[in-house]
């Protein structure tokens, strides 16, 4: 049997099929104005243009990802303003207070917006919120533990006098270039009649009243604060007794209380937040400090605050340990100020938020901000803590429960202790809300950059694919 083939016929079959795909390729190019408009046109350069159009709509995203930030950072910078001002309020009314002119009905009057005022303190951040994300109340609560601390010597800067030093200058020495020292100032004698003092330290006129001239010092910034007491005459000499004001530093005994203690539990030490973790179920991963329980007889929880304490160091206190589990906390600045903060069982930790400000995985911003309370800032403590009211008077705003006393203000000590726990809580907000500052002047940067990416990536993106 013979097949019969026409060649020709089949020829032009291909070559008019092979036409008309090149036809339709060109005429798809044509329409679409894209070089690639399927894999098979290019698929290299397919590859390649998709990859950066990802980039290019990650770019896009991590640009309203940063504005998005922005704004929280805005809400919660904008918050922190307002409590500012109340800070500002709560020291302005503190000063009036301190001043014996006020009768105790009037800073009673004071006392009760005061309260009003830190109550205000807890609602702001109890209800500050960002797409109902709350901003200043932190991070994970630490549960708490068997941590106590108590408060063994109060710091106070109001004490009895004590003789510190008795400078005695005898008739002789009563002359014009002469000199005597009072805690570290030089006092020099001169005659105003031969013309103005021009020597060292502070003059003292010897045509004027020796005592007289000295009691107008004691008590001034010129002798440290210090009270003058001068007796004698040009005759038999002059006595200077030097009477300073003792001030303790604050102190606190700390216990740990737990022989087993929990995961999850914790302290907190000079607004340090300490977590327990075992070393056996992975390394810690917390915001706070970790204390690792897994071996506390060869690593005990004193020996690693301790550990801490050498290596980073508390801002405000110092601490040593006995070697048995009870450790001494004392304030680095003598006076009332070592009254403030020095700890709690349990804690709150920063809250860290991740802002993914670029196009890929792991380009983020991690922003920290602590929990903003009265509490938290000093301003309330447990009824009976030096410098605080002896009652429950603060409402926590949360449930409304008075569980706190605040800053007390009828008692005249407490009042002055009220003015320096402001300046530490202003100091937190100040660094709080130039943490955020910082942060809002580094993420439009971000922005500007990633929209810049976008920029050109775009335009690669296009030239792939362009119809030749």
């Amino acid at each position: 049997m013979k097949i019969n083939n026409n060649l020709s016929a089949l020829q032009g079959l291909n070559s008019l099929t092979q036409t008309q795909r090149q036809q339709n390729s060109v005429m798809e190019k044509l329409s679409s104005g894209l070089r690639i408009n399927s894999s098979a046109d290019d698929a290299a350069g397919m590859a390649i243009a998709q990859k950066m159009n990802s980039q290019v709509k990650g770019f896009q995203q991590a640009n309203r990802n940063s504005m998005d930030a922005i704004s929280l950072i805005q809400t919660a910078e904008g918050a922190l303003e307002e409590v500012h001002n109340m800070l500002q309020r709560v020291r302005e009314l503190a000063i009036q207070a301190a001043n014996d002119t006020n009768t105790d009905e009037d800073k009673e009057q004071i006392q009760a917006e005061v309260n009003q005022l830190l109550a205000e303190v807890n609602k702001i951040g109890n209800t500050t919120e960002f797409n109902k994300k709350s901003l200043l109340q932190g991070g994970d609560v630490i549960d708490e533990s068997g941590f106590s601390i108590e408060q063994t010597v109060v710091g106070d800067d109001n004490l009895a006098l004590r003789v510190t030093n008795v400078i005695d200058i005898t008739p002789a020495t009563v002359n014009p270039g002469e000199q005597f020292t009072i805690n570290g100032y030089t006092f020099t004698f001169y005659d105003s009649t031969s013309g103005d003092f021009t020597g060292d330290g502070i003059g003292i006129d010897t045509t004027e009243n020796f005592i007289s001239q000295i009691s107008a010092l004691s008590g001034s910034a010129t002798v440290g604060y210090a009270t003058l007491t001068t007796t004698g005459n040009n005759t038999d000499g002059y006595s200077i007794t030097v009477s300073e004001k003792q001030r303790t530093y604050a102190e606190y005994e700390i216990t740990f209380g737990d022989n087993d203690p929990v995961v999850g539990s914790g302290f907190t030490i000079d607004g340090v937040v300490f977590e327990y973790y075992d070393i056996n179920d992975g390394p810690y991963t917390g915001s706070g400090v970790g204390v690792n329980i897994s071996d506390l007889d060869s690593n005990s929880v004193e020996a690693q605050v301790l550990q801490y304490a050498e290596t980073t160091g508390f801002d405000n206190f110092d601490i040593t340990g006995d070697g048995n589990g009870t450790m001494t906390l004392t304030a680095k600045e003598e006076g009332a100020i070592g009254n403030y903060l020095p700890g709690s069982n349990g804690g709150t930790v920063n809250m860290q938020m991740l802002f993914h400000v670029g196009a890929n995985a792991n380009q983020y911003l991690l922003v920290d901000i602590p929990e903003v309370s009265a509490y938290a800032l000093g301003l309330v403590a447990m009824p009976g803590t030096p410098g605080y009211s002896d009652v429950a008077n603060v409402e926590d705003e949360i449930g409304d429960d008075i569980i706190y006393a605040g800053l007390d203000l009828i008692d005249q000590d407490n009042a002055q202790y009220t003015i320096l726990a402001i300046d530490e809580a202003l100091d937190k907000v100040s660094a709080i809300r130039a943490g955020l500052g910082a942060y809002q002047n580094r993420l439009p940067v971000r922005a500007v950059g990633s929209l810049f990416c976008c920029q050109s990536f775009h335009v690669s993106v296009l030239r792939l694919p362009e119809a030749e």
